[in-house]
């Protein structure tokens, strides 16, 4: 961010403030969370930026993580045919 008040790009009314907030976001498919982390704050509409530097660093801690590899999956197996299925939509004669 630049300059003392920058206006907030969503609204163009509000005024971020810096502020701290907890970020969340998924990272190569997994969902991080990081409490505390400096941010800009539309004091009208609540808009947030993260701060870049913050950010940055928060990609290297997660970027050292050995994440958990998925497992292989094998395809799905079709299901069996159903014999009743013939019949469905029929209703038997109405006896008189």
């Amino acid at each position: 961010m630049t300059g003392q008040t920058p206006t907030c790009p969503r609204c163009q009314i509000g005024v971020l403030k810096p502020e701290l907030a907890t970020y969340a976001g998924v990272y190569r498919g997994l969902f991080i969370s990081a409490p505390s982390l400096p941010c800009y704050c539309c004091d009208v509409c609540g808009h947030r930026e993260f701060d870049e530097r913050a950010l940055a660093h928060l990609d290297a801690l997660v970027g050292q993580l050995s994440l958990p590899h998925e497992p292989v999956r094998s395809p799905a197996k079709p299901a069996a045919a159903d014999p009743d299925a013939s019949d469905l939509g029929r209703q038997p004669p109405l006896k008189r």
